[in-house]
Formats: C-alpha cells, structure tokens, sequence
C-alpha cells in the first residue's frame, strides 16, 4: 500500500532527488532508465538523459505513468541536473565511468586530493592532477579531454530545456547543430525547422515567441515562406504562385501582405528561393516559387529527357518482326497490334513510355523486351520505386529487379540527415537498357538521381499507369512526360484473354473512363456490400475480413486481405479500422505487447514502416545482411523484448529489423492502410469503403488505384452514391509542375541550337 508521502508525489509533476542507480542507459539516443531516492521514496524514470549519472540531484519533469510490468514510473520530459555535493555522491559520480581514465579507483584518489573541489581542479587548474600517483601527461589530457566533452555537451543541452526544449529535442538539436547550438538558436531560432528533422516551423514559431523575437522580423517571414513551400511539397507541387504563396503566408503570421512580398523578393537575391516567370503567364500572379532543389530537380529532369529524345538511337542487331514471332510462340500468346508497337518503340526508341491499366499485358511487353535485349547481348536493369514493386517485378520477369535507391547505391549520412548515390554522373550504370515499372510513384527528385546516372548511350524505358495516384513525393513525373507529347508513348486500352473473365480489370477500366462499375455478380470478383452510416460500414468490414470472405474463399484473414481507406482519422479511417481489426484479429491478451501513447503493438501484428529509415540493420534467414527500411514496408511483428527494449519486425521480403522502443513512431498498424501508401503493391482481396470523405479525397483516381490493388477479390462496402461520386469526380488533386513545358522548350532549345549551328 502507498504511504501518504508517495501518494503525494503521484500527484505532482516534478520528482526532486538522488540518482541511486542507472539501471538502462541507451548510448544512441540517450534513453535512461534509473532510480532515484526521493527522502528515502525510490521512484523508477525513464526518458532521454543521457548525461546523467550516480550520485547526481536532479530536479525532473514530466508525469507519472503505470507499466504493465513494472508499476509506477515518472516520465521524464524535462531534467536539470546539480553537481553532487558530498564526498560519497562525488565517488559515485566520478567513478561511474562517464569520464575516460576514471574508474572507482582513480575516483577515490581524487576525492582524497581534491576533496569538494574536485570539479573546480578539472574544471580550472587541471595540471595538478599531476600530483596524483598513475596520472601522467598523456593521462591527464585523456581524462581533461573526455571531462570536457561531457560537460560541453551536457551545459548545452542544459541551456536548450531552459528554452523550453523537452529531454529529447534538446539531445536531437545537440546531435545535428553541436556546441554552437544555443547560439544559432538565439541569432534565429526559425533554423532549427530547416536543419534539425521533426522540428517544425510551429514549433519553432513557439520558441522565438518566448524569446521575444518581433511577430514581423524577417526571420519570421523567412520562415514562414519556407514553412508554406515545404508544405505545398507534400501536396506533391514543385512551385507555388507567388501571389498565393504571399496571402498564405501573411495569413499564417498574421502580418501585412506587403511585408511578406519584401522578404520574398530579398529570399530571391540570396538565392534561398527561386522566382521564376514562364514566357507564357507573365500576368500577375502567376509567378511560380519553388525551392532552389525542386527547381534544380525540375529542369534537370527536363534537359535530361530532352537530351534523350533528341539522341539518335543504337541499332538492335536483330530481325524484331521475328523476334516478335518467337517470343509468342515461345510464351503461347499473340500480341496485340498495340502491344507490338509497344515492343518495338522499347527497342527502337532512345526513350519510350509504355502505360495503361490492369489486364492490358505491360508484363508481358516488359518480358518480351527482356528477351530481344537478351538475344542482342545487351545488359539489362529492372527497376521500380519500392521494394514491393521490386519483388512483383522480379517475380514476374524471373530477373533480379531492384528498387531505385538499391540501383542507385544509396549512402545516408545519420550525422547530416543526408541521402547520396554512389551512382552518377561520374559512376554512371552500366546497363544497357534500363526498365521502369510503376513510374507514376516516382518523384522529381529521385527522377533526377536517375539522371544524373544514367549514360547517354543507354535505352530508358518507362512503364506504368498513368490513372492511377501520383507519387507520394512532388511532382507528376510520368503524368507530365506523356503531356509534354515529348516522348514516344503507347498507351495500352485493350484487356486481354486472361483479364476477360476478371471484373476487377474490367471495372477498372469502366472506372477510369468515368463509367460506374457492374456490381455483384455471384460468379465474379467484384462486389458491393451496403451500409450508410460508417459505424455500420466499420463493423462489416470486420465481419467481412474475420469470418465471411475466409470462410467462403478459404483465405488468411491476415495475410490475405488488405483494408484500404482514403483517410485516417474517421470512423472508417486506417485509426479506427486498425484498432478494430487488432482486437479482432490479434486480440489474445496474453500475448507480448508494447504500449506506445495510445497504440498497443502486439506479436502477431500487421505493421507497415511510414518513413524511409536508411540505416536501419536487417538480416535474412540466409544470413544476408543490409541496411535500410523504406515508407510502405509491410511485415509483422516476430518478438517483443521489453528487457532490451527492442521489437523484431520481420518483412514481406524476409528481412527482420529490430527496433527500439523509441523508433517504434517509424511504425503503424497496417490491417488498414491508406489508398496512398497501397501504391505499387498488389493483394489477393482488397475491401475499401465507401462514404463520405473529404473533397480532396473524393475522386476517381483513389477509387482505380484501390480497385487496382486486387489480385483476386474487389468487395466496397458502403453507399453506391459515394462511389459513384468518386468515379465522376476527375478535378482533384491538380499539381503544380511544370515538367512538360519545360521539356518541350529545352526539345525547342535544342534544336534551335542545331539550326544556329
């Protein structure tokens, strides 16, 4: 039973006291678990502290929480720290190992010369450690060295909390910004959006509101034209128009438009921004601002497809009509008149597109090109966005395909936060031939990594499905390539034999051509279940995914079935469905979990990694190791270690990661995920519902790119109306890009130069 005094302390949210024990200590990320002796109450805290050691007063703030396993413990969210005071808490401290050439010992020996005035020697008058038997020269810069590094970084991290930074961020702003951070923080705090990643510029507007900083200093604003550029950018635009780039953002600040148009143009001059004006939309207004990267990306892009249409092609020293009949025979199929001419521009073309919906035989061709290349002896790369695109497209082809950032030779610097290739302009790709799938899911800037590394002697074919979603990143890259009438491009509509009998293919079709599908039929794939209000919509899709579809169809409830909704938060959003799912799914309550604020992952989970996370070890069951997991990974949780604080993920592809507990933020239930992040994978049944959603959200695209997911099985579930409204709804999700016209003028620029010469 608590005694009055501990009952006491759960009601605060500060916890003065000794630290007794250290009892985990993470040297990564600073995470701690230790005891502290609070007048003889001894309370376990954890949180980020990675400068605090034995013997210590702290003063921390924070909340206390109850643990499944271990009871009650304080969260640590903030932590001051005072140097021990008595001789016995400096022995603990010293010998506790956090300063090099210090154990117990030495600790002892030092206490015994120095006394309380141990830190002012260190700190002071170093050289007369000297006098103290086993410390020499060379020892005593070891030990000065190490003692300053400690308490370099622990006043700033100390200086960064009294900012009102929490534990955690002030390690993360240390780590990126080094001992010069509380400085650059003061000179402009809007810094730490740019420089130090989930920072943000709310965040960072809070900050120098305490500071005191003017609500009109054009650090503000600078930071606010960032802030609304950077944000358009996950909306997948390349630029902003000026004009509304300067309402938003004086919008955002609360200050004069005329005060942000200032800025803006002095951003210009430094070349922190970039203003430009197309030759055909000089009015007012239309003055596009981009990035200077997007820029950069956007017209590199441009020039390199421009290059690579205007460059006569290599001859294929073989009969193609023959090759054509070969192949037929050889597979036992015959290829449309569209889908020959689709063959012989990858063959006869520097650059080709090939695009069109599900059925309409894009493997096919891309096997067929393979096997002409072959029998010219030319070296061939496949390659798609992910690593599920990947592993389809190897499956299909029976090649090695690989994902971009494995082509490429990807390098992340965790010091910088920094992503390079080892492939480039300088050590371009070898292959001959490089062939694209699911093109529509890459952005402007990995475009340009691409080609950057890409030979000019080399054949480029790209495939995808123009319909579907655009990439999750900026820009519409294989869009704006087929727009720009640039580039040989054939575009598949028939659907072939093996597709006749499926109505996914043929409801795709009908979809993607404004058309309303055909609804169950018994004898086929396509189906809609109906509910109008979504709690009824939420509990069918459960009954539907936990006993119908598996008992009828004989199909893994987990594994088998994926749930796609174009939103998250609502009553049928990836929230909810997932937490419904689990419980219906994976409810065992004995089973090993880890609570992580209002999620509980659980053995047995279906979880999906939402942010590319470069350095992260794996290993495969053939002992083949790498790094790297990426946005749109799905796999399910193998163990949960609470002693080593670490869960085990194992992924489609076979590789097991292991995460720390504090990595676990990279991670979401995956039962239900959104149309989005389904892009370039494929699932046996795929059951969306259909409801009211937000307008953005209400459009054809979304509804083909779920419908395209399936494999075997459509099933809808809700009210025909919204379904029908998703499929005439064709005005959304317009981008701001400007890909295609830049590729026709640099084609144009190109060939005036050839005329001049």
């Amino acid at each position: 039973m608590e005694s009055a005094k501990e009952t006491h302390e759960l009601q605060k949210n500060t916890l003065t006291g000794f630290v007794e024990e250290i009892v985990f200590r993470n040297d990564e990320n600073g995470f701690t678990v230790m005891v502290v002796d609070c007048e003889g109450v001894y309370w376990h805290a954890k949180g980020v502290m990675p400068y605090v050691r034995e013997g210590e007063q702290v003063l921390l703030t924070g909340r206390f929480v109850e643990h499944p396993t271990y009871g009650m413990q304080f969260e640590v969210k903030q932590c001051e720290t005072s140097l021990p005071a008595s001789e016995g808490d400096l022995l603990r401290y010293l010998g506790s190992g956090m300063i090099r050439g210090v154990g117990p010992a030495m600790a002892a020996k030092l206490i015994e010369a120095f006394g309380e005035e141990t830190f002012d020697v260190l700190s002071y008058n170093p050289d007369r450690l000297l006098a103290i038997p086993g410390i020499g020269r060379k020892k005593l810069e070891e030990i000065v060295s190490s003692y300053r590094e400690q308490f370099e970084s622990r006043d700033v991290i100390m200086q960064l909390q009294k900012l009102g930074l929490s534990s955690q961020m002030s390690l993360k702003v240390y780590q990126r910004l080094g001992p010069d951070a509380v400085g650059l923080i003061h000179n402009n705090p809007y810094q730490l959006a740019e420089l130090v990643s989930g920072f943000g510029f709310r965040h960072a507007d809070a900050l120098a509101r305490r500071m005191g900083l003017d609500p009109g200093s054009p650090e503000r604003i600078r930071g606010g034209l960032h802030y609304v550029l950077v944000e358009s950018t996950s909306q997948g635009h390349t630029f902003v128009h000026s004009a509304g780039l300067g309402a938003q953002v004086a919008e955002l600040l609360g200050i004069p438009g005329e005060t942000v148009s200032q800025v803006l143009s002095e951003m210009v001059l430094r070349g922190e921004i970039y203003l430009e004006v197309p030759s055909e939309a000089e009015e007012a207004g239309e003055n596009a601002v981009y990035l200077p990267a997007l820029y950069l990306a956007e017209s590199r892009v441009a020039r390199f497809l421009a290059e690579m249409a205007g460059t006569p092609v290599g001859k294929v020293t073989v009969q193609l009509d023959e090759e054509i009949d070969k192949i037929e025979a050889r597979l036992g199929i015959a290829f449309s008149e569209l889908q020959r001419q689709a063959v012989k521009a990858g063959v006869n073309e520097k650059i080709a597109v090939i695009t069109g919906g599900p059925g309409t035989g894009k493997t096919t061709i891309i096997n067929g090109l393979i096997r002409i290349f072959e029998s010219a002896g030319l070296s061939i790369a496949l390659a798609a966005p992910t690593g599920r695109a990947a592993k389809r497209m190897t499956e299909a082809t029976r090649r090695e395909a690989k994902t971009i950032h494995r082509l490429l030779e990807y390098t992340f610097s965790e010091d910088r936060e920094f992503l390079s290739f080892q492939k480039n302009e300088d050590a371009p790709l070898e292959a001959e031939v490089l062939i694209l799938d699911e093109v529509s899911m890459i952005d402007i800037v990995l475009m340009q990594h691409l080609s950057k590394a890409i030979k000019p002697e080399t054949r480029l074919i790209l495939v995808g499905d123009a319909d579907q979603l655009p990439s999750v990143g900026p820009g519409n890259v294989l869009r704006d390539i087929i727009d720009s009438k640039c580039v040989p491009v054939i575009r598949l509509t028939e659907i072939f034999r093996q597709s006749e009998r499926s109505m996914i293919a043929l409801n795709a079709h009908r979809i993607n051509h404004g058309e309303y599908p055909v609804l169950n039929d018994r004898d086929k794939d396509f189906f809609l279940v109906t509910a109008r209000q979504q709690d009824d919509i939420a509990a069918l899709i459960v009954d539907l995914v936990k006993r119908r579809l598996p008992e009828y169809y004989g199909v893994d409830a987990i594994k088998d079935i994926q749930i796609l909704t174009p939103v998250k938060n609502s009553k049928v959003g990836t929230k909810a469905l997932n937490e419904l799912l689990q419980h219906a799914l994976n409810g065992e309550v004995e089973k090993p979990h880890k609570k992580i604020g209002d999620r509980v992952f659980k053995v047995g989970d279906k979880v999906m990694q939402i942010k590319n996370n470069y350095s992260m070890k794996w290993v495969t069951d053939d002992a083949m190791e790498g790094d790297g997991v990426f946005n749109g990974d799905m796999g399910y949780i193998e163990s949960i270690l609470e002693a080593e604080r670490k869960m085990a993920i194992r992924f489609d592809d076979d590789k097991l990661a292991h995460y720390e507990f504090n990595q676990l933020e990279e991670v979401t239930h995956a039962y239900a995920v959104t149309v989005h992040k389904s892009q370039g994978s494929e699932y046996p049944i795929v059951i969306m519902p259909v409801t009211w959603f937000p307008p953005m959200l209400m459009s054809r695209n979304i509804l083909y790119t779920a419908v395209t997911r399936a494999k075997k099985i459509v099933v809808l579930v809700g009210d025909e109306k919204y379904m029908k409204m998703m499929v005439d709804r064709t005005d959304v999700n317009q981008r701001n890009t400007a890909l295609s016209r830049k590729i026709a003028e640099q084609i144009a620029f190109i060939e005036e130069m050839g005329e001049n010469r």
